[in-house]
């Protein structure tokens, strides 16, 4: 469990200093803790104490957790109140394919649109994501990976499609610090972008999309492996 002492002082200086509401206050920390594994998958998420880590009432807690609820990282559960998500091979899975159709969707529309500026920022985040996951700056790492992506996303063109890949990508985040908890290299990953990244520089669609469906498959290969091996733990199989 985090410490409310430590995370949420913090957590409300921070916010106090930005000017952030006190949902957003409350549902970025307990999101950020869901996403790195602090509140494993299925636990239960009680108003109490998540109001007290904060330093907030019980009503912001209560929206914040709808929003989390809407992103798929918290269900309510009848009877006995909110909890984390379980995580399972179909749901990623599901989303996966789902994010294939969209994403690739969104390069083919945001392909004509790309600068050379664009592809030299992007070579940056590149650099920039690979480095910080090799550290271990996992947080850091995680966010230049989504504005690597998004950077593209958003030439796309159309605010439904950045809205929806959004949505996906916000609750596939577990996915993929798992994927790299559980055997994604993170020098692979910097090879796959750079393979991506080429593609697009030479203005080749079928190639970035065929790299954008493998570098898909990393992060599920990677997961489906580790669940099957703890499910043949757990059945003694």
């Amino acid at each position: 469990m985090p410490s409310s002492e430590s995370s949420g002082g913090a957590a409300r200086r921070e916010a106090a200093a930005g000017g952030i509401s006190a949902v957003e206050h409350v549902y970025r920390l307990t999101r950020a803790a869901i996403l790195r594994g602090e509140y494993a998958p299925g636990s239960p998420l009680r108003m109490q104490e998540l109001a007290e880590r904060s330093g907030v009432s019980a009503i912001p807690v209560r929206e914040a957790l709808r929003r989390l609820e809407a992103e798929r990282l918290v269900e309510s559960v009848a009877n006995k109140g909110a909890r984390v998500a379980e995580l399972s091979f179909p749901d990623l899975a599901d989303a996966y394919r789902l994010r294939t159709i969209l994403e690739v969707e969104a390069v083919r529309l945001a392909l004509p649109t790309l600068t050379h500026a664009d592809l030299a920022r992007a070579a940056e985040l590149k650099e920039e994501m690979t480095r910080l996951l090799a550290d271990g700056a996992e947080d850091e790492g995680h966010e230049a990976h989504r504005r690597l992506h998004f950077l593209f996303y958003e030439k796309a063109g159309s605010t439904w499609l950045l809205h929806v890949i959004g949505t996906i990508w916000d609750h596939t985040e577990r996915y993929r610090r798992l994927a790299l908890q559980w055997g994604l290299d993170s020098g692979d990953l910097g090879r796959q972008h750079g393979e991506m990244l080429d593609s697009l520089g030479d203005r080749d669609l079928e190639r970035a999309i065929e790299g954008v469906r493998r570098h898909f498959e990393s992060p599920i290969r990677a997961i489906e492996q580790r669940m099957r091996l703890e499910q043949r733990r757990e059945t003694g199989l």
